[in-house]
C-alpha cells in the first residue's frame, strides 16, 4: 500500500480525485532473471553456420 500511495501525484493530493504519477520512466525487473542460471542450451543452426562459443 505504501508503494501505491508513494506514486501518487502529490500536487494533485488536495483534489477529490488524485492522480497517479507517470511511470513511463520506471522500469520494474523481475530479480529471478539475475539468478537464472542454464546449464544446457539448445542452438538450431543452419548447415553452413559455425557452433557457437
Amino acid at each position: 500500500i505504501e508503494f501505491c500511495i508513494s506514486m501518487l501525484d502529490e500536487t494533485t493530493l488536495a483534489d477529490t480525485r488524485p492522480k497517479f504519477i507517470s511511470m513511463h520512466n520506471i522500469v520494474h525487473i523481475d530479480e529471478k532473471w539475475f539468478y537464472m542460471t542454464k546449464m544446457n542450451r539448445n542452438y538450431y543452426l543452419l548447415p553452413q553456420e559455425d557452433d557457437p562459443v
